[in-house]
C-alpha cells in the first residue's frame, strides 16, 4: 500500500488543478456573457511589494448607470500601465462596482 500512495496522490493533484481551473474557466465565460462592456480608463496605480520586488494594478475609472466608479485590476504585473489609457471594461450588471478589463 504505502508503494501505490505516490500513483494515487500524483492524480488526485492534478484532479484537484483541473476542476480549479475548470472552475475559473466557467466563471469567466459566465462574466463575457452576462457583464455589459463599458468604457473605462487607468486612473491610476495600486501597488504592492514583497521580496520580488514592486507589482502594480491599474485602477479604472468608468460610469455605470449614470455613476462614475472606479475599480482595480485583478491583475499586478511589474510595469505600469500609462494613466489616461483607455480600456473596455465587463461589468457584471449584479454587482457595478466590480469591473474588469476585457482583455483581462
Amino acid at each position: 500500500m504505502t508503494r501505490a500512495l505516490p500513483y494515487l496522490i500524483v492524480p488526485l493533484i492534478g484532479l484537484s488543478l483541473l476542476a480549479v481551473g475548470g472552475w475559473f474557466a466557467y466563471d469567466t465565460v459566465q462574466l463575457r456573457q452576462r457583464a455589459e462592456r463599458v468604457p473605462g480608463t487607468i486612473i491610476g496605480m495600486s501597488t504592492s511589494s514583497d521580496n520580488d520586488g514592486t507589482n502594480y494594478a491599474a485602477v479604472y475609472g468608468y460610469e455605470f448607470e449614470g455613476e462614475q466608479r472606479r475599480a482595480t485590476a485583478d491583475v499586478h504585473t511589474s510595469s505600469q500601465s500609462d494613466v489616461g489609457e483607455r480600456a473596455t471594461l465587463l461589468v457584471d450588471p449584479a454587482d457595478p462596482n466590480e469591473a474588469t478589463s476585457e482583455n483581462f
